[in-house]
């Protein structure tokens, strides 16, 4: 399997430190034993071309992993594709 990618903010506020979703989603792969890279980005990079290639909306966090349709996440939780 290749790896999985996590883009999630390289910095978060105190208050929101433990909070933020990339960490529930890169917790839940370290529990699961699957191989994954954390791609950090700073909040500027939200409205980047690059990253709204990956993330439409320019939400944290953003995934992807090999043989996975691209799309985002529509409101019911399921995947919607480009």
């Amino acid at each position: 399997m290749e790896k999985i990618a996590v883009w999630g903010f390289r910095w978060a506020p105190p208050f929101a430190q433990g909070l933020v979703g990339d960490l529930r989603v890169r917790w839940a792969l370290e529990e699961a034993g699957l191989p994954y890279e954390a791609r950090l980005i700073d909040f500027v990079d939200l409205n980047s071309s690059a990253y709204r290639h990956t993330q439409p909306f320019g939400q944290v966090p953003a995934f992807e992993a090999a043989g996975l349709p691209k799309g985002v996440e529509r409101s019911d939780g399921r995947l919607r594709s480009q």
